[in-house]
């Protein structure tokens, strides 16, 4: 531990972190303003979390005072996205019987008539970008099988217009949109590393190889794209133009800078700050600079392999069928003897379907004070969202 830490030292030592103003009032608690974007001269729209309350949008004016716009429900990761007054962002939802089936569904807001309303159902579909105008929606779809794919979305209706291949079943993730969302960037995710890519009308560009920086996050600002990476070795926002994929820095965070969303007026970038009380609210004008000599402290050499750890897992094929649920119905899998308060004890033979749908039980209980055998079976029926149960004793 010594040894790292005096590598950390001399890492901090060697780079070059510049101070930014937080734009949001000091927490007492730890804080994160996640995604800010400015909405109007003057007010930043944020996604506030803290460990106390539930995650909420809130915009702050030049004062810091935070006014409260409403909460939303549980993400997968803190996301949203902007445009035109028109603020889109996902949410998990739970199938209300079979709790392992859940949902990532596409949510809106309208600023102009106030109105919020689920535009998704039982979709699962994520990391939603709305275009400059507002009438589109990139998103990331995966279906039942895993497969991923891009799709745009009709704003006002939440139809899927278009669906963009992804032969490769690469992991996809936070798809961005152009002012007029006739462009598409993302980043892409595999065995191989991270891939930045661009997509525009008919092709499809790959504008950063496959690398082990952490690149999340792109976003179209003229004819750049910015992003987060650790190209010094700590993570700020870069950016790489589209034309000579030339890369340059935008920020010097010293402990983190993520999430950039351009100003209304273009002459400047709004992010989040990492530091001890959270992600904070910060901005800087747009001067790209030379990116900093990477003086990452990389510890993982010991764990390397020299073989992918993929390479002696058995690949096997089997055979798949239709599954009948009245064949199937009966699976009994166990005897356990009861007892209870009432001196009765007995032995019950319990099934249930591979499905966790139909459970049925019979057994016979034996009354001591009585010096009867009491018979008895019953069934639990839960495919449908009422349970149905019934009980016979004898």
């Amino acid at each position: 531990m010594a040894a790292l830490k005096d590598a950390w030292q001399n890492q901090d030592t060697k780079n070059s972190g510049e101070n930014y103003e937080v734009l949001n009032r000091p927490a007492k608690i730890a804080s994160n303003y996640f995604l800010p974007t400015e909405i109007k001269k003057g007010k930043i729209l944020a996604l506030k979390q803290t460990k106390s309350d539930a995650p909420g949008f809130v915009i702050i004016n030049e004062k810091k005072i935070e006014q409260r716009l409403f909460k939303i429900a549980f993400q997968e990761q803190p996301w949203y996205s902007y445009h035109n007054g028109i603020l889109v962002w996902d949410e998990i939802r739970y199938d209300p019987r079979f709790k392992q089936r859940s949902y990532s569904v596409i949510c809106i807001y309208d600023f102009a008539t106030g109105q919020k309303k689920q535009l998704s159902f039982k979709s699962r579909l994520f990391s939603p970008s709305v275009s400059g105008d507002g009438k589109k929606i990139v998103a990331v779809q995966i279906d039942l099988s895993n497969q991923v794919n891009l799709v745009m979305l009709d704003s006002q209706k939440g139809k899927i217009v278009q669906t963009i291949p992804n032969p490769e079943n690469l992991m996809l993730q936070t798809p961005s949109l152009n002012e007029d969302g006739s462009k598409i960037t993302y980043v892409s995710v595999s065995e191989s590393g991270k891939a930045l890519w661009l997509i525009d009308g008919e092709s499809t560009t790959k504008i950063i190889d496959d690398t082990n920086q952490q690149i999340s996050r792109p976003i179209f600002f003229g004819n750049q794209i910015a992003f987060n990476a650790h190209l010094s070795g700590i993570d700020n926002i870069y950016s790489i133009s589209i034309a000579d994929k030339k890369i340059t820095a935008l920020t010097s965070a010293k402990y983190g800078a993520f999430n950039a969303n351009t100003s209304l007026d273009g002459k400047e970038i709004f992010f989040n700050n990492f530091e001890p009380t959270g992600y904070n609210i910060a901005k800087t004008e747009i001067k790209p600079k030379q990116v900093q000599e990477n003086h990452f402290v990389y510890f993982g050499k010991t764990a390397e392999t020299p073989k992918s750890v993929f390479t002696d897992i058995p690949d096997s094929s089997y055979a798949s069928k239709k599954y009948s649920r009245f064949s199937n119905l009966f699976n009994f899998h166990s005897i356990s003897p009861t007892i209870d308060e009432n001196e009765r004890v007995g032995l019950q033979l319990k099934s249930t379907d591979l499905l966790n749908n139909f459970d049925f039980f019979t057994g016979v209980n034996y009354h001591s004070d009585l010096r009867k055998l009491e018979y008895n079976a019953g069934f639990n029926l839960k495919t449908f969202y009422p349970v149905l149960s019934t009980t016979f004793r004898n």
